[in-house]
């Protein structure tokens, strides 16, 4: 798999038959925070995006609620049942490669493979895929915020690019982040990941140094824009 997401190539064993049935039966899961916030579903985007896309994303916020509550609230996953839950949402998604007919899709397939390699990091070490880089990069400058679900798409998408594929130094990236993220606290950010989908104990530390980095760029660009221009001398 992890040849595919570097050079973007297929190989034969993506010509087995996918079974499109969601793993997990049901509505959106409840969304899972830290803190004592009311309960409430987290994101849906059926009907934004291709039936088959959409069940997938459910299948993995669902995957992500269990990984936050295992051990905490809720029984511990079995190895060997992530691991069938894990293959299961990355094959679906890499075969949805070029079926998918608008960009907020194929943005959230991209994304939703990025966030899937965070879980087997070792040592805090990301892994480089370039091809996937590359089409992430591509599709995350295409985004336009239009509605408030949008936007938290949009925040999410570039969290998950800045913690797995993209560099917080990447022009595109700041100019981005100040313009389509409003200037939010940690704490709030943290709340809409969690309403897409978040890992705490997996994502806290890299997100929020990135998160960091990349509201120190929106500071430095506010005060660019405010400061007095240079008044010429005056003449006595």
């Amino acid at each position: 798999m992890s040849h595919i997401l570097t050079t973007g190539k297929s190989l034969d064993l993506l010509a087995d038959p996918v079974p499109w049935a969601p793993i997990f039966n049901g509505g959106y899961p409840i969304l899972v925070c830290d803190d004592n916030t009311v309960p409430r579903y987290m994101e849906s985007v059926d009907g934004l995006v291709d039936d088959r896309l959409s069940a997938t994303f459910r299948d993995l916020q669902y995957l992500t609620s269990m990984m936050n509550r295992s051990g905490r609230d809720g029984p511990r996953i079995r190895d060997v049942d992530y691991q069938t839950f894990f293959h299961s949402i990355q094959y679906r998604l890499l075969q949805l490669r070029a079926q998918l007919d608008n960009i907020l899709g194929e943005c959230l397939r991209l994304a939703m493979l990025a966030y899937l390699t965070t879980t087997f990091q070792i040592g805090g070490q990301r892994a480089t895929y370039p091809y996937l880089a590359s089409k992430f990069r591509e599709c995350c400058c295409g985004i336009e915020v239009s509605s408030p679900l949008i936007g938290n798409l949009k925040l999410w998408f570039l969290m998950v690019g800045a913690i797995t594929a993209f560099d917080s130094s990447e022009p595109w990236l700041q100019q981005s982040w100040t313009s389509d993220v409003p200037n939010l606290s940690w704490h709030e950010a943290r709340y809409r990941l969690n309403e897409v989908m978040w890992i705490g104990n997996l994502h806290e530390m890299p997100a929020k140094l990135a998160f960091d980095k990349l509201n120190s760029y929106r500071t430095d660009s506010e005060r660019s824009s405010t400061s007095p221009s240079e008044q010429p001398p005056t003449v006595t």
